[in-house]
């Protein structure tokens, strides 16, 4: 899990550009002929910037008091309709309310158009240069899953747009449909960690890791002998915390038993060549002009980023610099 810095360079400059193109998107699409005049009027530039740029623990509320305030309409009563799309009407007043908020979710998807938005495949010369998920993922420049940290999510825009990160709606959207757009809801990742496991999973904000909001993520990696006196990752935590439940909900500690590999690598390294030996190869390098850093010996060593602020730029740099430190192989 990573920590994203919603107050660095990269992240304002993406969180300005998408309220710019996302007020225009959203404007042209609540001005379509099945949407009510009543909610064209509802979602005015303020109320739409605020779904836009509001951070995460501000958007349930939003969503909240926005269901309540909608003309004859209710947050309880949605809570109810989420319910009876799970099973069968049983009578005429569930039918009622059923009908009356899929209409509501229809419309707001029509407003909230991700797929329309910046989720569209559909590229040709007339549309390519449009805001897309693309120009968001670009902007953000996010090497890696913030979930697992396993798997690269490079974007890749010229000379046609051809891969990116997929964008997880942390508040899933189909819960959710008013925050579809909003820029602290979309979480670059892998398509294991959005597709396969979360889906549309309702996360609890007070009991689960979010990226923009937790930035002392208390987890470790380590090691172990299992039974068959072989070398397996176990990672550390606090039973019941944010950290385990999230660990849990991503099958972080089953899928990097699947990197063992990295791990013997890493412990072979220590066994070969002791921490002395590469900062006496740093000593035999810097001679040159252009003096080689602390930093650069460790990425040239280890293949990782030691600092948690580029954790993100190679694939299991957390894992490794946790398991670097625990072999006490940590340059200083």
């Amino acid at each position: 899990m990573i920590f994203l810095d919603k107050n660095s360079h990269k992240i304002l400059h993406a969180l300005d550009i998408h309220k710019r193109d996302m007020l225009v998107r959203i404007n042209q699409f609540k001005s379509h002929a099945s949407v009510p005049i009543e909610i064209r009027d509802f979602f005015t530039d303020d109320r739409i910037l605020k779904l836009l740029i509001s951070e995460p623990r501000d958007l349930i509320d939003l969503n909240e008091n926005f269901l309540n305030d909608i003309p004859s309409h209710s947050f309880a009563e949605w809570n109810q309709y989420l319910l009876l799309k799970k099973r069968t009407r049983d009578n005429p007043a569930e039918i009622a309310l059923f009908d009356k908020y899929q209409l509501l979710e229809r419309q707001l998807n029509l407003i909230f158009r991700y797929s329309h938005s910046i989720e569209s495949s559909k590229f040709t010369a007339k549309t390519i240069k449009k805001y897309s998920a693309y120009h968001l993922a670009d902007n953000l420049d996010i090497q890696t899953c913030v979930y697992c940290n396993r798997i690269y999510t490079k974007t890749v825009t010229k000379p046609h747009k051809t891969t990116r990160p997929q964008f997880d709606h942390w508040f899933p959207k189909s819960r959710y449909p008013m925050l579809a757009l909003s820029f602290f809801n979309l979480i670059p990742s892998c398509n294991i960690c959005n597709s396969s496991l979360k889906g549309d999973v309702d996360f609890n904000i007070d009991t689960m890791i979010h990226p923009y909001i937790h930035s002392d993520i208390k987890m470790k990696f380590s090691y172990r002998l299992n039974s068959y006196a072989k070398q397996e990752f176990k990672i550390n935590r606090v039973i019941g915390s944010e950290e385990d439940q999230t660990i849990n909900a991503f099958k972080l500690e089953e899928i990097y038993k699947t990197h063992e590999d990295e791990l013997d690598d890493l412990i072979l390294l220590k066994k070969r060549y002791s921490l002395n030996y590469l900062l006496n190869l740093r000593k035999i390098l810097n001679p040159t002009k252009e003096r080689i850093t602390v930093k650069e010996l460790y990425r040239l060593a280890f293949g990782v980023y030691p600092d948690e602020k580029d954790f993100h730029k190679r694939p299991l740099s957390k894992m490794k610099r946790d398991i670097l430190e625990e072999l006490k192989m940590k340059i200083d």
